[in-house]
């Protein structure tokens, strides 16, 4: 990675600002002939609290309007991505003799470039009374063009994947930070700080049009990148609607994929994009109390609105995988002469294989979406300063206890692992574990 850089900033009276930038990048990950690409930017400023009708103003201590716009590179791909490599074994007959080899596992991409991204960005900074009270707000809007994805090919070509400049993708949002010092006296400071982000994430256009899907790719048109696209769970068929079933192909106890074209069958036809895969909006909130030498402090964040697929379901709640722990749950049971109570449950279907179980789709993950909204408390510390007077005797310049909470409370009607990684590949994915640390601060 190369690259080259130039910066022009002008101030006229501290009022009116202007920065000009342009970077000049080189990737060698790149294919020959698009390693190299320019990344020109241009902002303006308007310090609105120095103009004369602000300027004796005890309300506005800070006011500055933001304009620009600008571009930016990526290149996450790994070295010789763009080059044809035998990283593969592989066995192949030659005659009566099974002889080891080498092939390549991916499609070399010759053509592979930057992925480009424009933003426009209008913001505002603004202080109020003295500065008690500060904050930004910031509206974008982002364009990615020539994508860089990891594209699955069809079995066929003999090659899994390749990396390729696959379309478009939009994000637009707004983002709002707000500081404010509550309380400012000798012995109690207190200061709070809250953040709003929401973002909309849309796939705009793939392989240069914009009418056709990618399904296979899961690259869906008017949707966010890596949207959750699948047939919608709708229950348990139940013994007395066998008859209705049985036009579907299925049996009572199967789980019950909605037919939402309602052509009387159930195909890939009837898949659906399923809530939102990104949050609708996310926030935090932080506050810090001093009183004397006490000091309290504590954070809060949450997201809400975003639908995953739970990795935590999927492992413990599949009736067809009979051979790991489950969590207690009911399920489906036909009325039989064994001796056990019929359940006609209608949240889990029947255990036991595909054919006399739970069904053809229940493979498909479709019951285990779940809204991973919540509201956690990441930290909450107390701590103590000792008096600068005792300290200087024993010749410390400073020293602090303190005890720190992480992660104590979360609020959240997900019924997996913690929520904020429900998403996440099992094992990253895993119970929340409350902290609680004891620590000595000392400077000498």
């Amino acid at each position: 990675m190369e690259l080259f850089c130039a910066r022009l900033n002008y101030a006229y009276k501290g009022k009116y600002l202007v920065t000009a930038s342009t970077r000049y990048d080189g990737a060698s990950v790149l294919s020959v002939g698009n390693q190299w690409e320019s990344f020109p930017s241009l902002a303006l400023a308007w310090r609105l609290s120095k103009e004369s009708f602000l300027d004796d103003s005890r309300v506005v201590s800070d006011l500055k309007l933001r304009a620009s716009i600008g571009y930016t590179g990526n290149n996450n791909v790994a070295p010789y991505t763009t080059k044809t490599l035998l990283d593969q074994q592989t066995f192949y007959a030659n005659g009566g003799t099974v002889v080891s080899g080498m092939q390549s596992k991916d499609l070399a991409n010759s053509n592979l470039t930057w992925e480009k991204t424009r933003e426009l960005n209008f913001g505002l900074d603004f202080g109020f009374l003295r500065n008690r009270i500060t904050g930004t707000v910031d509206v974008y809007d982002r364009l990615s063009k020539d994508l860089i994805y990891q594209q699955q090919l069809p079995a066929e070509t003999g090659w899994r994947y390749t990396y390729s400049n696959v379309g478009s993708v939009s994000n637009k949002g707004v983002e709002v930070l707000l500081t404010t010092k509550n309380v400012q006296s000798e012995k109690i400071t207190w200061e709070t700080t809250f953040t709003f982000t929401k973002n909309v994430n849309e796939l705009v256009s793939i392989y240069g049009q914009d009418k056709v899907s990618d399904i296979g790719n899961n690259l869906i048109l008017g949707s966010s990148l890596n949207p959750n696209f699948n047939y919608v769970y709708d229950g348990v068929w139940q013994e007395n609607e066998a008859a209705q079933a049985a036009t579907y192909g299925q049996k009572p106890g199967m789980a019950r994929p909605k037919d939402i074209n309602g052509d009387g069958k159930f195909d890939a036809n009837d898949r659906t994009l399923i809530g939102s895969s990104v949050p609708k909006w996310q926030g935090s909130f932080y506050s810090r109390l001093t009183f004397g030498n006490f000091d309290f402090n504590f954070s809060v964040i949450t997201s809400q609105g975003q639908t995953v697929l739970s990795t935590f379901h999927r492992n413990f709640a599949d009736v067809t995988d009979r051979g790991r722990q489950k969590i207690a749950m009911d399920y489906f049971i036909p009325t039989n002469g064994t001796g056990i109570e019929a359940n006609t449950n209608n949240e889990n279907p029947r255990p036991g294989a595909v054919a006399t179980g739970a069904g053809a789709f229940w493979a498909s993950g479709m019951a285990f979406y779940r809204d991973a909204s919540f509201v956690k408390v990441k930290n909450i510390s107390l701590g103590y300063t000792f008096n600068s007077d005792l300290l200087s005797k024993l010749k410390i310049n400073g020293l602090r206890i303190y005890v720190n909470v992480l992660d104590p409370f979360v609020f959240t009607k997900f019924d997996g692992y913690d929520p904020e990684w429900a998403s996440a590949n099992f094992g990253v994915n895993r119970p929340a574990s409350v902290t609680t640390q004891f620590g000595l601060s000392a400077k000498f």
